[in-house]
């Protein structure tokens, strides 16, 4: 049975690949994944990069922002006031303020 290498049917990734998709650097990509930034899984000697967990990482990296003032993670939708910068401020501090 051969097997179709097409990206759209992969479920991982190569350190190497996430890190061009990512846009930095291959040692970077090692380091992340050394510190649990990127998710992965190891095969043997061979770290490899779930296509599935690094979307999800992706995706609720960019729904959240950070408050201002406490520079906790505030989701998008929780920003209760936005300033001009595009940052807002989280509902704790919209409250002392």
């Amino acid at each position: 049975m051969a097997t179709n290498r097409n990206e759209k049917t992969r479920l991982t990734l190569t350190v190497d690949e996430a890190a061009v998709l990512l846009g930095i650097g291959r040692s970077l990509a090692y380091e992340a994944v050394a510190r649990g930034e990127i998710p992965s899984i190891r095969v043997g000697r061979r770290y490899l990069v779930p296509v599935a967990a690094l979307e999800r990482l992706l995706a609720e990296a960019s729904s959240k922002r950070l408050c201002e003032l406490c520079q906790q993670p505030v989701p998008i939708h929780k920003v209760s006031l936005y300033t001009g910068n595009g940052e807002g401020l989280c509902e704790s501090c919209t409250q002392g303020k």
